[in-house]
């Protein structure tokens, strides 16, 4: 399977939530993504890869200018407890680019403890890309990292077509996708990949 074009080189932090680069999406080739029963290690990441990827444009601060939709936005810097927040949610939000992304009833709750640089955040909603259709995405552990670097622990749900992929954080540099082919809680196949394999 031909590898990603043009992956983010970087880190899934606050710190790279910024500028041009989180307008960057992902660039396949649809003939790669022709059966949801392709078994190579590949497909899940991609996956996976571009749900996580579409948050960075929800931290973006020049949103408004390149989407259509209702998108509801709310930050909070507390100087006394040295925190901040960030709230971001959406009904429907269309983001072009390279080509279209759609995030529908999503939301992004993210926080950061400024002394400790200890981050937290959760990621829910729906997301339709091109070659993957409608994905759902659910955090059921909350993400939780440090500074600059990836999560060191967390655990997310993507369902597609009544595939259901688990990403399990192990720490900042290991994650495992757990495949469920048919959605019912048996795992068909586990692969240990790194948040670097997967473009982060």
């Amino acid at each position: 399977m031909k590898k990603i074009v043009g992956l983010l080189v970087g880190i899934f932090t606050l710190f790279s939530f910024s500028g041009c680069e989180s307008q960057t999406t992902l660039t396949f080739n649809s003939s790669d993504f022709l059966y949801l029963s392709d078994v190579s290690n590949e497909y899940p990441k991609e996956i996976v890869y571009g749900v996580l990827k579409s948050q960075l444009a929800l931290h973006d601060n020049s949103l408004d200018s390149y989407s259509k939709g209702k998108v509801t936005k709310y930050s909070f810097e507390d100087r006394l407890m040295n925190t901040l927040y960030l709230e971001v949610s959406s009904d429907y939000l269309k983001i072009y680019d390279y080509q279209t992304l759609i995030l529908k009833d999503t939301k992004l709750e993210f926080f950061m403890d400024l002394d400790s640089f200890r981050y937290e955040y959760n990621y829910d909603g729906w997301l339709y890309d091109q070659n993957f259709g409608n994905l759902y995405f659910k955090t059921l552990s909350t993400f939780v990292g440090k500074a600059n670097n990836n999560p060191y622990s967390g655990k997310m749900l993507i369902k597609k077509d009544g595939m259901s992929i688990y990403v399990d954080v192990v720490d900042s540099i290991n994650v495992d996708i757990t495949l469920d082919y048919e959605s019912d809680g048996l795992h068909d196949k586990v692969i240990y990949t790194t948040w670097a394999e997967l473009g982060f």
